[in-house]
């Protein structure tokens, strides 16, 4: 009877050490896939956001992302959402995306006029070349650092909040363009991003038909 007792308490024994190993592993497991650092973690709703529109961006450049957005929305008192909409819009998150419009410059070697492709819009926000001027932004810096030309891009959406957002609900459209025309245009583009993100309030495209 005593065997059989000590035959059953080494099993249960066993048993608990395979459960806690097994419960360690798990554990171990979950922290090794699912950081902070890592778009998975369920708080960094604005990395998933990220991801959702496009998930082509690896997990650790969507994180550092979804702080700079973060950081940046709350500093200028924007809505995140519509900040990463309109990045997305512009350049699909893309650091050191150029815009270039074609024209012509006179060579005074051959007394033509020769074809050329100039920047007119830069970095992940497609800050013009107007504004870089006015703000006097550093191209350079805009197409190498995420966290200058996204606070560029909030500075621009800033200043059009304060001038427009009482009397025009869709004044993030001025981002883009002045005409009702092209506000139209970049309205519908932009108000798919927000839609697929869950920020269904913005729309309100009744304000440009006034």
């Amino acid at each position: 009877m005593v065997k059989r007792d000590e035959k059953k308490g080494k099993k249960m024994s066993d048993f608990r050490v395979l459960v806690i190993l097994t419960l360690g592993f798990w554990l171990n497991f979950s922290h090794a896939t699912v950081k902070k650092t890592d778009c998975l973690h369920k708080r960094n709703k604005i990395c998933h956001l990220i991801l959702k529109l496009n998930d082509s961006v690896e997990n650790k450049q969507a994180y550092k992302l979804s702080n700079i957005f973060s950081k940046t929305a709350r500093k200028y008192n924007l809505d995140p959402k519509l900040l990463v909409s309109i990045a997305f819009q512009e350049s699909s998150f893309k650091k050191d995306a150029v815009r270039k419009v074609k024209g012509l410059i006179f060579d005074e070697e051959s007394g033509e006029y020769k074809p050329i492709a100039v920047g007119a819009d830069f970095c992940m926000m497609q800050i013009h070349m107007s504004n870089i001027k006015k703000m006097n932004l550093d191209v350079q810096k805009l197409l190498t650092r995420p966290s200058y030309c996204i606070e560029a891009g909030a500075k621009i959406l800033s200043k059009y909040k304060k001038k427009h957002s009482k009397k025009d609900k869709i004044w993030w459209t001025y981002y883009n363009a002045n005409t009702i025309a092209k506000r139209k245009i970049y309205y519908n583009k932009v108000i798919r991003h927000l839609d697929k993100l869950g920020a269904h309030k913005m729309r309100d495209i009744a304000s440009l038909n006034k």
